[in-house]
């Protein structure tokens, strides 16, 4: 049974203004969705539709199919399952014929890919028409009455214990599987049987306020940093660091001579010493500014750097040939545009907390810290906790 993932994002939002583009820990809503749905197996191609260019930019450069939608279908009375019956128009007019559709909201920002495969498997199991994601509700609801409140599913006189209640389940939001022809035909993402997929509850967080944003990078802090070591490559032979940016807080100071000045951070260089100390790891600079001061300050380091570099992919292969340390086990810290063709060739690409943001989102790691102010400790500590964990 052929599966397609839809993503609606309209570019329009009240609440939170550019809502789909936000990003938690340095991926952005839309990005995140993408991910989760390109990363379950039962799916085969990611559609994101949306009237926003901006979005469908970030779509595309995501790995998803963009699909424009109308104006008259992105505003705040058009419903998502409107947005769905254009968007499945559009994919069978190119030629696909769908049997599932995924319906995932960029605004649940912990979807895992098994949480798709988790509403798609008893739809291709024949056991339901449709599913959703839900959380355990261990809550009592009540709604106004009168001049008073009643309750709502359950009774005043009574007050069981959680452990005593009936399971309850609270709709997450977050992704929704139909079979096509049912969905076709209802026009409405529940009908016939309806099966669910339960979500752990901190990763059922919806982004509907401001606030909801900071709660979410608090979430994301938790639950998203456990694992990050894995993503490093299986050697790490050699850590290369970009100046402007990385070393420094990408600021200068001048005189009245034009003579410049930056600002470094002492945390970094310990970093890099204890690094340099507790693993084998090599350290290098390499760099686009031409201010000696990048060369003053790894001599401080002991490290060695070239600087002026216009095109570091020629110059950070040479490095290669010449120590013979594969591109593949090199971490490499970036922080600008200039800094993207290396991202593809390195064993990790590492982006500041504060780096330019389409760098950011190219990266495999984003670190929690700012340039100039201890992230370059931060990917020292990492790299020297790894080496002794292994």
């Amino acid at each position: 049974m052929k599966t397609v993932a839809i993503i609606p994002a309209r570019g329009g939002s009240k609440g939170i203004p550019g809502k789909n583009l936000k990003p938690i820990r340095g991926r952005s809503l839309l990005r995140r969705a993408v991910e989760a749905a390109s990363g379950a197996s039962s799916v085969s191609e990611v559609y994101v539709t949306s009237d926003d260019e901006t979005i469908l930019a970030e779509a595309a450069q995501s790995g998803a199919k963009t699909i424009r939608r109308p104006a008259d279908l992105a505003n705040d009375t058009a419903s998502s399952e409107a947005a769905l019956l254009h968007a499945i128009g559009v994919i069978e007019e190119n030629g696909e014929s769908p049997d599932i559709i995924v319906f995932m909201q960029c605004t649940s920002p912990f979807v895992q890919a098994g949480d798709v495969e988790g509403v798609v498997a008893p739809l291709k199991q024949g056991d339901a028409d449709c599913a959703l994601t839900v959380t355990p509700f261990h809550g009592f609801l009540w709604r106004p009455e009168g001049k008073g409140v009643e309750p709502v599913g359950h009774e005043k006189e009574h007050r069981p214990r959680r452990q005593d209640r009936d399971p309850a389940f609270l709709e997450t939001g977050a992704v929704y599987a139909m079979k096509a022809e049912g969905f076709k035909a209802a026009r409405h993402r529940f009908f016939g049987t309806v099966a669910h997929h339960v979500v752990e509850p901190r990763r059922s967080v919806e982004i509907d306020e401001p606030l909801d944003l900071s709660i979410a990078e608090e979430i994301a802090n938790e639950i998203e940093t456990a694992g990050v070591e894995d993503i490093f490559p299986e050697k790490v032979s050699a850590l290369l660091l970009d100046f402007d940016g990385v070393l420094t807080d990408d600021c200068a100071i001048v005189d009245q001579d034009g003579k410049e000045a930056v600002r470094v951070s002492r945390s970094d260089g310990m970093g890099i010493e204890r690094l340099k100390k507790h693993t084998d790891i090599q350290v290098s600079v390499v760099s686009k500014e031409t201010n000696p001061v990048v060369a003053a300050r790894c001599r401080k380091l002991d490290v060695p750097c070239v600087y002026g570099v216009e095109d570091k992919v020629a110059n950070v292969t040479a490095w290669s040939k010449e120590t013979g340390i594969p591109l593949s086990e090199v971490v490499f810290v970036g922080n600008d545009l200039n800094d993207l063709p290396l991202f593809a060739l390195v064993g990790l690409a590492v982006t500041p907390s504060d780096a330019f943001e389409p760098v950011r989102k190219s990266a495999g790691l984003v670190l929690d810290k700012p340039g100039g102010k201890g992230a370059v400790r931060e990917i020292c500590e990492r790299l020297i906790a790894r080496r002794t964990e292994t």
